[in-house]
């Protein structure tokens, strides 16, 4: 389940980030959202993932303006 980088419950815009397992046994990050929360299930479903933070926050502000 992708995890709330910034904040709590709250609406404001937020890094989500989706961890797997590796081979080793090790948390990894699998791949990043930003936006409202709803990003965090479209993330989850593997519906919405970018390879970099930078790269999540850059699409959210192209598609929904900055907040």
């Amino acid at each position: 389940m992708p995890k709330n980088t910034y904040g709590d419950n709250s609406t404001e815009l937020m890094l989500y980030v989706n961890y797997i397992q590796d081979e080793e046994g090790n948390m990894v990050a699998d791949g990043y959202a930003y936006g409202e929360p709803w990003v965090a299930q479209a993330l989850y479903m593997d519906d919405l993932k970018f390879d970099t933070p930078e790269k999540a926050k850059e699409w959210w502000e192209k598609n929904y303006g900055q907040n």
